[in-house]
């Protein structure tokens, strides 16, 4: 992480920032509901210009597409559940961000979401795993949790 002197998060944390992007705006620090390491951890991202990758083709490609049966089981709306999958991951089970603790499908947030949901950082790496997790997560934040999504590139 990225550290910044004591004023400077002072006032960040006073006038939290708005990022946005082709029309649409997001606050990381919305996404926080009030946990100070998922917040840093965003703008982290935000402050250093890490962004996700795009999915291949524009779209869901057929690395999410394999996915799309798991997903169900713990998803009612699949098809935004696979468009946030590929622009996290591809749909590889493995991938890890290196700038973050998020691994697996749907990129949760090891630091955050393991330890609450009593899992380990490496059981996110566990297809099933990670997406019972994300629709934990799914239920308390809704789709916010994720980037692609607040930045409106899995909205209908």
């Amino acid at each position: 992480m990225t550290l910044i002197p004591g004023i400077l998060l002072s006032v960040i944390l006073v006038t939290p920032p708005t990022y946005c992007e082709v029309g649409s705006c997001y606050q990381p620090w919305r996404l926080s509901y009030g946990n100070m390491d998922l917040w840093l951890e965003e703008l982290d991202l935000l402050l250093n210009h890490h962004t996700h990758p795009r999915p291949s083709s524009g779209g869901m490609g057929s690395d999410v597409e394999q996915w799309r049966n798991l997903a169900s089981t713990y998803f009612s709306d699949v098809n935004t559940t696979l468009c946030i999958m590929s622009y996290e991951s591809g749909g590889n089970p493995n991938a890890k961000n290196p700038n973050s603790s998020a691994r697996g499908l749907m990129q949760i947030l090891a630091s955050l979401w393991a330890p609450t949901f009593g899992v380990s950082a490496d059981d996110l790496y566990n297809p099933e795993i990670n997406l019972w997790v994300a629709a934990k997560v799914y239920a308390q934040s809704g789709w916010w949790a994720w980037s692609p999504y607040t930045r409106g590139l899995c909205r209908d």
